[in-house]
């Protein structure tokens, strides 16, 4: 499979590698849409010097292929299925993780593929494959709109820390997707849901 790698600053190669194997526990998900973040961006412009990187955490698919522990799973999205994936692995184990604030994780967010490129997500491929506990169907959505749907959690976290309600007046500064996403979200007379 094709995937794309930051080698360097301002450097972007396409390498070809194996599409990954599953455990047990893991979905293998056709990749639809990957979003650039802004983790994305700091890699390439060099503000971020973690090389080579496997990038795009923001990411929506295809269910392909389901582990067998993972397809014994109540709400496992069947093959076929568009899917939202969380690209990022949290250790688990430090303080943050520790006390449920899994997003500032302190560990580096991936590991070593084959190829030597650290996984960043590793969203900008043809393939990849993740634990089950880390993809939720999305029905018929645009894939374009599902990969956003990590980006949007954020949000809905930070408006749930923040003890938000229906009607509050905020004040939100940016245009980036964390901002537009915030912007309508404490005006929705809807409960934010959770999973």
């Amino acid at each position: 499979m094709r995937t794309a790698v930051i080698t360097a600053a301002g450097q972007v190669e396409t390498r070809e590698i194996p599409v990954p194997d599953i455990g047990d526990s893991e979905v293998l998900v056709r990749i639809a849409a990957c979003g650039i973040c802004t983790m994305e961006a700091n890699l390439y412009a060099g503000r971020m010097t973690v090389y080579p990187a496997a990038a795009g955490h923001e990411i929506s698919g295809w269910v392909e292929r389901i582990g067998a522990k993972a397809a014994a799973l109540e709400d496992m999205p069947a093959v076929g299925s568009l899917v939202a994936l969380d690209g990022l692995p949290r250790c688990g184990a430090c303080r943050s993780c520790r006390r449920g604030q899994t997003a500032i994780c302190v560990a580096l967010q991936g590991h070593k593929r084959e190829d030597g490129a650290i996984t960043m997500g590793a969203g900008l491929a043809e393939y990849i494959a993740l634990p089950a506990s880390r993809v939720w169907s999305v029905g018929d959505a645009d894939p374009a709109v599902a990969a956003m749907g990590e980006p949007l959690a954020c949000v809905v976290h930070s408006l749930r820390r923040g003890g938000f309600r229906a009607g509050d007046r905020v004040t939100v500064i940016g245009a980036a997707t964390w901002a537009i996403s915030t912007s309508p979200s404490p005006r929705s007379s809807r409960p934010v849901a959770s999973r």
